[in-house]
């Protein structure tokens, strides 16, 4: 834990802390779950593939958008 960042964050004491990591936890889950909520609806628009079946988005120099 870096105590500059709960200084500057005006924690206090445990519950702010507790608070803190909570909240991390939860935003970090729904943006996961979000990001794999749009990657089925594009799977489905675009006719069951992934990004990684299309050829240009193999190896690290991939272009497309859909990578």
């Amino acid at each position: 834990m870096n105590p500059y960042l709960f200084a500057s964050l005006g924690v206090k004491d445990f519950k702010d802390v507790a608070y803190f990591f909570v909240q991390k936890r939860v935003e970090r889950s729904l943006g996961t779950s979000f990001g794999s909520v749009i990657e089925e609806f594009l799977r489905e628009l675009l006719g069951e593939r992934s990004g990684k079946d299309y050829p240009g988005c193999k190896g690290r120099g991939a272009k497309d958008w859909v990578c």
